[in-house]
This record gives C-alpha cells, sequence and structure tokens, in this order.
C-alpha cells in the first residue's frame, strides 16, 4: 500500500497545486486556456509518443484488449443514454453525457501512472484505449448527438445526413 501512495501522491499533489494556485490567483485565469493548450497540443502527444515507440507494435495492435475496452464502452454509452434520455434530456445531451461518463481520464493520469505502478507493459493496453476511446467511442457519441436535429428520424436516417450537417 506505501509503494502505491509513493507513486500517486506526487500526481494528485501536483493536481491540488494547480487548483490551489488558480483559486489563489497565482495563476491568472487568461493563462490557463494556454496552459491546457500546452498539455493537451504538446505534452500529452510527447509522452504518448515516448511511451508508444518504447512499447512492442503487438501490444498497441492487440485485439483482444481492444475489443474488451470497446464493449465495456458500448455498454456505458448505452447505460448512460438509456438513463438519462426522456423528455427533458434529448439526445444531444444525453450523448455528449454519455462521452463523459465512458470516456476515462487515460492519457493524462492513466498511462503515467499505471506505467509508474505496474511498469512499461502497461502502456500497450493504456494506449489501446485511447485508441478506441477517439476513434468509435467519441465518433459514435457525436453520431447519436445528431440524432435532435433530424425531427425523431430513425438512427439510420440521422446517420444518412450526419456528414452533410457536420459541413455546416
Amino acid at each position: 500500500m506505501l509503494h502505491i501512495l509513493i507513486i500517486t501522491f506526487p500526481f494528485f499533489a501536483l493536481v491540488l497545486c494547480g487548483f490551489i494556485a488558480a483559486h489563489r490567483g497565482m495563476l491568472p485565469m487568461p493563462a490557463i486556456p494556454g496552459l491546457n493548450a500546452f498539455v493537451l497540443f504538446f505534452a500529452l502527444p510527447c509522452m504518448l509518443y515516448r511511451f508508444g515507440a518504447s512499447t512492442p507494435i503487438a501490444q498497441l495492435l492487440d485485439p483482444s484488449v481492444a475489443l474488451t475496452y470497446l464493449l465495456c464502452a458500448l455498454i456505458m454509452v448505452g447505460f448512460v443514454v438509456a438513463v438519462t434520455l426522456h423528455g427533458r434530456i434529448g439526445w444531444n445531451d444525453a450523448s455528449f453525457g454519455a462521452l463523459v461518463g465512458a470516456f476515462p481520464n487515460t492519457g493524462f493520469m492513466g498511462v503515467p501512472l499505471l506505467v509508474a505502478l505496474l511498469g512499461p507493459k502497461a502502456a500497450g493496453p493504456a494506449i489501446v484505449t485511447i485508441l478506441v476511446d477517439m476513434v468509435i467511442t467519441t465518433s459514435l457519441c457525436i453520431a447519436l448527438s445528431r440524432l435532435d436535429g433530424h425531427d425523431g428520424a430513425s438512427a439510420g436516417r440521422a446517420a444518412k445526413k450526419c456528414p452533410q450537417g457536420c459541413r455546416r
């Protein structure tokens, strides 16, 4: 237990430091979007590349991990949509709620924590989950969000119209 705490404490201490800095005004609010952009567009891709480049390609393309994770993500999306979709909440809000519910914080916290706790072999499955989320889960939830704009039309009809609507 102490081993886990020694590894995880610095991650969460850094998050706490960021919160305190923003809350006390030590980090000005206009600087936060720039910091977020740096992390999202530069630091995260570099970290994922570093882990991915040192991981055997068989681990990065493991179909059993991808299919298992995809099944779990689809169950989560279906569950959240089923629970939240009703008269007051339409497809748009339900589908983006499902995206939030199914999309983990794998990139920012998951990969570094798993590698620190379990070693370099943990990077492959974590990167596979990011790929599944970015390609399939996100696409599905965005497609579901388009169902609101088609006057109760079927999912197939909305999917056919989606490319036209997405270009607007």
